[in-house]
């Protein structure tokens, strides 16, 4: 399962050669995911799955449309698009206040999904409008509901680690 996409002028350098071969060729077959869902070297193992996809439903039709699989160089485009703009993780072993709640909670809800993002990367009202995100992305893809008490928790874990 794909989150709900994003919108192609909400990429990062939208008006870039990898932007636009990233939405021709991955919106597709799915929701046009941001770059900043996997960590770069997720991304590597991510486009090389998804290519040999295209490649096996090239010309044959997939659920009703005609999928086109980019070519040598157009891959390296769209791999070297997405890693420029990957999510930059943390590790668990660097987190401030490793044993709080906040802590706890921020490693075990946003690890269900994708690496731990750098608790630096927004601010406070940044870090709210992620964790609704992704307590709706939670809920449209299966995962591991994340409770509002929980999502307060993260937040305020992350905010606290803005000032450190």
């Amino acid at each position: 399962n794909v989150p709900p996409g994003v919108k192609p002028q909400d990429l990062p350098d939208p008006d870039s050669r990898g932007a636009r071969l990233t939405v021709e060729y991955c919106a597709q077959c799915h929701n046009l995911a941001s770059p900043s869902m996997h960590t770069a070297k997720e991304w590597k193992a991510v486009v090389s799955r998804m290519v040999a996809q295209m490649k096996r439903a090239s010309g044959r039709g997939m659920m009703g449309m005609s999928v086109m699989a980019p070519s040598g160089e157009q891959q390296k485009e769209i791999l070297a698009y997405l890693e420029a703009h990957a999510l930059k993780p943390i590790s668990p072993d660097a987190l401030g206040s490793p044993n709080s709640a906040g802590a706890a909670a921020f490693r075990s809800s946003c690890s269900e999904c994708h690496a731990l993002p750098n608790p630096k990367l927004h601010s406070t009202g940044g870090w709210s409008a992620v964790v609704r995100k992704m307590q709706s992305y939670a809920k449209q893809m299966d995962k591991k509901k994340i409770p509002d008490r929980e999502a307060k928790e993260i937040e305020s874990y992350l905010a606290s680690q803005l000032s450190h």
